[in-house]
């Protein structure tokens, strides 16, 4: 659902939404559900600047993902993370952690979006390359946006196609 939410700006709706998914998978004692809706929360409160409760939602996520050695899981980990660690200015653990995922989506991987709004490949490639201009490595930077703006030209999806582009 809350997928479905961030698209039309009910980021506060998502929220709640994936609070009450982190208390359901707690009383299951479901890890990777857990681990999922943290996740999620991690994004939804970066985009809703709050970037400490951003870290601490996507650190507890991607250390239940690691211990899960769950793909899906680290990805969404990762790609949140890194959004709150940009958010507080540490830009070269943005970029590592946006860099494990590159090199996690290759081939079909590339195409998933593994619960995002967009597809995982292009977002993490939009923040790479912010992360990457931040830090002066423009060239880089340029590479990543334009590969992520490929990618999503490919597949006609709309919303990474959007997204890609504000990696330029």
């Amino acid at each position: 659902l809350g997928a479905a939410l961030v698209p039309l700006g009910a980021h506060a709706r998502a929220l709640g939404v994936l609070r009450e998914a982190e208390a359901l998978a707690g009383t299951l004692s479901d890890e990777r559900r857990l681990a999922r809706a943290l996740s999620y929360q991690s994004n939804m409160h970066w985009e809703m600047g709050d970037a400490e409760a951003a870290s601490e939602a996507g650190r507890r996520a991607l250390a239940i993902a690691e211990r899960a050695e769950d793909l899906a899981l680290q990805v969404v980990g990762n790609f949140s993370l890194a959004g709150a660690t940009r958010s507080l200015g540490d830009y070269p653990r943005a970029a590592e952690l946006l860099r494990r995922n590159v090199a996690l989506l290759e081939g079909d991987l590339r195409y998933e979006t593994f619960g995002l709004a967009g597809l995982a490949s292009v977002m993490s490639r939009s923040h790479l390359a912010w992360s990457l201009a931040d830090l002066g490595e423009f060239d880089e930077a340029i590479a990543r946006a334009e590969e992520g703006i490929r990618l999503a030209e490919a597949t006609g999806h709309v919303y990474s196609l959007a997204y890609a582009c504000l990696g330029l």
